[in-house]
C-alpha cells in the first residue's frame, strides 16, 4: 500500500520538474539570445523554441492525463 500511495503523488512532483525545466532551457535560451552575436542569437533561438515545445507537450500530457483520471472515477 505504501508503494501504491508514494506512486500516486510522483506525478506531480514529476510535472513540476519537467516545467521547471522547460522554463531553464526558455532562460537559458533568452540568456544567450541577450549575447547579440549571430551565433547566439540562433542558438538562443533555437533553445526558446525547443524549451517552449517541452513545455507545451508536457502540459497537454499532463491534461489528457487529468481529463482520463477524472473520467475513471465518475461511477
Amino acid at each position: 500500500m505504501w508503494d501504491e500511495a508514494r506512486r500516486h503523488h510522483q506525478p506531480g512532483r514529476r510535472q513540476r520538474n519537467q516545467v521547471a525545466g522547460a522554463v531553464g532551457v526558455i532562460l537559458t535560451g533568452w540568456l544567450i539570445y541577450g549575447l547579440g552575436l549571430w551565433f547566439s542569437a540562433t542558438l538562443g533561438g533555437i533553445l526558446m523554441l525547443a524549451g517552449a515545445l517541452i513545455g507545451v507537450w508536457h502540459w497537454l500530457r499532463f491534461r489528457r492525463h487529468q481529463r482520463h483520471s477524472g473520467l475513471k472515477s465518475l461511477p
